[in-house]
C-alpha cells in the first residue's frame, strides 16, 4: 500500500474517531427546548405551566405578561397572576441554561368564571 493511501486511510479513521467522540459531547450541551406552554384562566387569574427538556442545571425560567417581566414567578415551572376580565394577554416563558435558551408564548383571554 502506498504511503498516500495509508495517510488517507489514517486521516479517514481519525476523522471518524473524532466525530464519534464529539457527537455525544455536543448533544450534552444542546440548548433547552420548551415542549409545553399551557395557560388557563378563571377567577380573574392567569395560571400557566411549562415543560422543557435538554436543560442542564442551573436552569433559569423567566415569565412575561405582555412583555412585562413577572419577577415573582422567576424560576418556577408554573405561574399565576391577576388579570383584567375580558382582556387578552400574551404570556411568554424563557427557559435558559449555560448553553442557550428557548422561548414560547401564547395569547390568552382573562375570564371571571371558575375553571
Amino acid at each position: 500500500m502506498s504511503s498516500k493511501k495509508r495517510a488517507a486511510g489514517f486521516a479517514l479513521a481519525l476523522t471518524g474517531a473524532m466525530a464519534a467522540t464529539l457527537a455525544p459531547a455536543s448533544a450534552a450541551f444542546a440548548a433547552p427546548e420548551i415542549g409545553a406552554l399551557g395557560c388557563s384562566s378563571g377567577s380573574s387569574i392567569y395560571a400557566c405551566y411549562t415543560g422543557y427538556s435538554g436543560a442542564v442545571d442551573p436552569v433559569s425560567i423567566r415569565w412575561y405578561v405582555n412583555d412585562v417581566h413577572s419577577v415573582q414567578n422567576d424560576n418556577l415551572p408554573s405561574m399565576s397572576v391577576l388579570c383584567t376580565p375580558g382582556t387578552s394577554a400574551t404570556i411568554k416563558v424563557v427557559v435558559s441554561d449555560a448553553s442557550g435558551s428557548d422561548t414560547a408564548s401564547t395569547t390568552h383571554l382573562c375570564r371571571t368564571r371558575w375553571w
